[in-house]
């Protein structure tokens, strides 16, 4: 997924994360040479959709 820099009505947030979780994030980001906030975006984009899908199955 390609992702525009100059995000919209962006929100800065902040969250701990535990030390193995930032290493594989770390890992990912040198791999895909995109930033771990894009990845980030992109796991919580994934996650809100797949959430949203088994609120409406229910």
């Amino acid at each position: 997924m390609a992702t525009d820099k100059r995000l919209k009505d962006r929100v800065v947030l902040f969250a701990s994360v535990e030390r193995e979780q930032h290493d594989r994030l770390r890992e990912m980001s040198f791999k895909t040479h995109r930033s771990i906030a894009a990845l980030t975006r992109d796991a919580l984009k994934q996650y809100i959709t797949k959430r949203r899908k088994k609120a409406r199955a229910s």
